[in-house]
């Protein structure tokens, strides 16, 4: 009788036993699982992300700022780059519609709508390498270029930045948003 008490007693011992070891290697098991996920992770410094941004560009045809081929007589397909704004210049052409206190400003707003599509192209077009094509005070050189040119460069910066109808005030402008 004490040999089967004893082999009940190990027996209880080795199923208590057994229950704990899985017990404690599920526990590690999740540890080493959430360790090997930490570890996969990238973790991401200042210097990463500074040199990994990229701005998004659509290509925009310009032709009508190309040379005129000699043989066909047609302007010469000439293209522009259209990029992204940072959200420091997003944050600079808000600001342009705004009073100091944030509330809209109707006459800045009617002041900047006359030459923003200038505005727009000077801040947006660059070449291939994202390098600015125009610099701020190109507003009177490019005030003086045909319109449907203008209306192209908005466009795409329009569509590139996610600039919605309720941005602008002049219906012209919400033409193109929607084109």
């Amino acid at each position: 009788m004490t040999e089967i008490l004893t082999m009940l007693a190990v027996g209880v011992a080795v199923i208590y036993l057994t229950r704990a070891l899985d017990f404690i290697f599920i526990r590690l098991g999740n540890a080493l699982k959430t360790l090997t996920i930490y570890i996969a992770m990238t973790l991401l410094t200042r210097e990463a992300i500074t040199r990994k941004s990229k701005f998004e560009m659509i290509e925009v045809d310009v032709s009508e700022w190309g040379d005129i081929d000699p043989e066909t007589g047609e302007n010469e397909r000439t293209t522009v780059f259209v990029r992204e704004l940072s959200a420091r210049e997003k944050g600079e052409f808000d600001s342009s519609r705004l009073t100091k206190k944030g509330k809209p400003d109707i006459d800045r707003m009617n002041e900047n709508s006359k030459t923003f599509r200038e505005r727009m192209a000077i801040a947006t077009c660059c070449d291939a390498d994202g390098n600015p094509i125009f610099q701020k005070d190109d507003i009177a050189l490019l005030s003086q270029q045909p319109v449907k040119i203008l209306d192209r460069i908005l466009a795409a910066a329009i569509k590139i930045n996610r600039l919605g109808e309720d941005y602008f005030e002049d219906d012209e402008a919400e033409e193109v948003v929607k084109n």
